[in-house]
């Protein structure tokens, strides 16, 4: 017997629901279930597309819109590319950050396994030769335009490969729009400004963050352009760094949009035994669990990673 999509739909919801009511959940006035420490069960939509968006931006048809992480070197070997870092560490804090949250990484963050479909990725960080620290290789059919990413020491990096950023600490984007469905949750015609809060160096992208003024309930749906948990984290390290100087940066156009005490959404759904929508406390990284459809209204982080060759016009 064909059973109908929609009642499919219907009695997940459903069922969803009921779980949520049998626990304590978080109202608009509760505190979220919080947790320093990373869950198992986390869900981000397709793994395949978060690798290749983290890499490298393409367009329907398939085509090189633009590199994100990494530059190329040799021009006979395009799709092998180069970052430069400050140590092993950073390395493997980039290679980390690439994957949806639901892909597994090892232990010692050198290796990653896709949990939805196959693929994986190995981070190579000893017999290389070729004045490369580590170097991220790809086992992943649908990957384009990146076969590999070498990780080289920025003391170390070629000169003549040197390239000044788009984007300076503070330049500031607006006129971009963040709703992926119009209206829902979102106005139609919702724009926000992104500040850079890192600048592109030596292959490694620029980050630009917004977080809406306002706050909004995000239940199951996925939303462009919301980071991880993972991605959230490393942005997180990149704020912590002068976390006053942000702070008064964000805050000049609209108080407490960056606060301590907040927490803000993230683009991860818990999906171990029920629904949760979970968001991030920027000031120390504690995740916290939203029950579905049971979800507090929170402010949201949007995030752009874009390589030198970006079109966006900055405002000043």
């Amino acid at each position: 017997m064909k059973i109908d999509n929609m009642k499919i739909k219907f009695f997940r919801f459903l069922v969803t629901c009921l779980a949520a009511m049998t626990i304590v959940s978080c109202s608009d006035n509760d505190e979220p279930q919080t947790s320093s420490s990373e869950e198992e069960g986390y869900f981000l939509g397709d793994e395949l597309s978060t690798l290749q968006s983290s890499l490298a931006k393409i367009d329907e048809q398939g085509n090189l819109v633009e590199r994100i992480l990494g530059v190329s070197l040799d021009s006979a070997d395009p799709d092998n590319v180069s970052v430069g870092v400050e140590n092993l560490d950073q390395a493997i804090s980039i290679f980390k950050s690439l994957f949806a949250d639901n892909t597994n990484l090892s232990e010692d963050g050198l290796s990653a396994t896709f949990t939805t479909r196959p693929g994986s990725a190995q981070l190579q960080t000893a017999g290389l030769s070729d004045g490369s620290i580590a170097r991220a290789t790809f086992d992943v059919s649908g990957l384009k335009y990146v076969r590999a990413v070498n990780f080289i020491l920025n003391s170390a990096w070629p000169e003549n490969y040197a390239s000044e950023s788009n984007y300076k600490i503070g330049d500031k984007i607006n006129e971009i729009a963040v709703g992926k469905y119009p209206g829902y949750p979102f106005p139609s015609n919702m724009t926000l400004d992104f500040i850079c809060i890192r600048e592109c160096k030596n292959g490694l992208p620029a980050i630009l963050l917004a977080i809406t003024p306002d706050a909004y309930k995000l239940y199951e749906d996925l939303y462009d352009k919301i980071p991880s948990i993972k991605k959230a984290m490393e942005i997180l390290e990149i704020l912590k760094n002068d976390w006053e100087f942000y702070k008064t940066l964000f805050n000049e156009a609209t108080p407490n949009l960056l606060d301590e005490s907040t927490n803000y959404w993230t683009n991860t759904v818990n999906k171990t035994f029920f629904y949760q929508r979970c968001s991030i406390h920027l000031s120390d990284g504690n995740i916290g669990y939203h029950n579905i459809p049971i979800t507090p209204k929170l402010k949201v982080l949007f995030y752009l990673e874009t390589g030198t060759d970006s079109q966006v016009t900055v405002n000043p």
